[in-house]
């Protein structure tokens, strides 16, 4: 642990930890007013629902809100629309807002009147405000909804973000949580989890082949302590490296958008276990190969190539039920199912991350939907196969540090 907190880059790592932070910090989260609010979802209103979808009519269908009140006393038909919002929309370009109802369609099925309704419900629900009664208005192409009151956190432009304390305006469709677990996924499993990860690969691949070295491996072997033990306390201390730097950038993170943002998901914390447990993998790799390499390149290497290796297991294990399945004889499917069952899961990294930050807040609604919350996480194959591989491997490299003559 010394050896690594003595080198230059520990406080380079821990510079960079604190801009994130820092940067974070910057961000800037307001409420907008309900009539604010509601008026830019019903400009977003227009796009098309899936943007590869082909729409025929080039034109816009642009849509306004020309009213916006709370519900009458009269007009609250049921319980949970107590406290919401009277909403009228404007369609001034009919035929390109059939376009966009069609595109919803079964092919060849010409729009009605209620499809346009329903087509406005389900826009509103895919903004997070949930449970919108849709109809026609009085006058022809307007459109009345009755919105319940909604979360303002989970709504699409529900609040004005800006960066660099103001300076800079965040223009995106995205509601609060949907921004923040965008965020926190991207610190999480590219800043921490990929990047972090690879620094701290390099980092701590010379400290077994620096021990090996002659003169440092006369000094420690004739030492009062067993080899397999002295071997374990390296390996301990590279995992505690990764966890102070994990701690300082992900926790950071997390106390600087919970300030900000009042949007306190302590889910976005077990990433930290995420980060260390996935280094924890790499870095028995680099042990076992620094023992017998003794050569500060060949751990990294070796390491890199394991993690890529298992990453595209995994992918080809997610589309293992495609085209790529048939296109691979029995047996080398048989041999890749194999070592995917052993090998650790690299590419279940991204999923279990957004497991624990989705798990800080409610999955229920479009979030959950769109982060594919449904999709199954076998946390006993990830955690069995990846601990049973630590163990495989740090006992083979105790082994043969225990039996060779330096």
């Amino acid at each position: 642990m010394r050896e690594v907190l003595d080198r230059k880059v520990t406080p380079v790592l821990v510079l960079l930890s604190i801009t994130f932070v820092a940067a974070c910090a910057s961000f800037r989260f307001e409420r907008r007013q309900p009539e604010e609010a509601y008026a830019a979802i019903v400009r977003d209103l227009r796009f098309p629902v899936d943007p590869k979808v082909r729409v025929e009519s080039p034109a816009d269908p642009k849509l306004e809100l020309s009213a916006c009140r709370p519900l009458l006393p009269e007009e609250v038909k049921e319980p949970h629309f107590a406290g919401g919002y009277h909403l009228e929309i404007k369609v001034h370009e009919s035929e390109a807002f059939t376009d966009r109802v069609r595109s919803i369609l079964e092919p060849g099925r010409e729009p009605t009147v209620p499809d346009g309704a329903t087509y406005l419900r389900d826009r509103f629900y895919r903004k997070g405000v949930n449970d919108a009664a849709v109809g026609l208005g009085i006058a022809e192409g307007v459109y009345i909804v009755h919105a319940p009151p909604p979360d303002w956190d989970e709504v699409s432009r529900g609040h004005r973000i800006s960066a660099l304390f103001g300076a800079m305006e965040v223009d995106t469709p995205l509601s609060l949580a949907h921004f923040l677990v965008r965020l926190q996924m991207t610190i999480g499993v590219l800043v921490a989890g990929a990047f972090g990860v690879l620094m701290a690969i390099v980092v701590t691949a010379g400290s077994i082949p620096a021990m090996l070295a002659r003169g440092a491996a006369d000094l420690l072997l004739p030492k009062p302590i067993g080899r397999g033990r002295l071997l374990l306390y390296k390996y301990v201390g590279g995992l505690f490296f990764v966890l102070l730097h994990a701690t300082v950038l992900i926790g950071g993170t997390w106390a600087a958008l919970a300030w900000r943002s009042g949007w306190w998901s302590p889910g976005y914390l077990g990433c930290i276990l995420v980060v260390v447990s996935f280094f924890a993998v790499l870095h028995a790799v680099s042990v076992l190969v620094g023992v017998v390499a003794r050569s500060a390149v060949a751990p990294i290497l070796a390491t890199i190539g394991t993690w890529t290796f298992c990453f595209f297991l995994g992918v080809w294990h997610e589309l293992s039920d495609g085209e790529l399945l048939g296109a691979l004889p029995d047996q080398a499917t048989r041999a890749l199912k194999g070592l995917y069952l052993v090998l650790p899961k690299a590419f279940d990294v991204v999923r279990v991350s957004t497991w624990f930050i989705m798990r800080g807040r409610s999955p229920a609604g479009v979030l959950a939907e769109d982060l594919e919350m449904d999709r199954h996480l076998d946390f006993a194959l990830v955690l069995g196969s990846s601990g049973a591989f630590i163990a495989v491997v740090l006992a083979l490299a105790c082994w043969i540090f225990s039996r060779r003559d330096y």
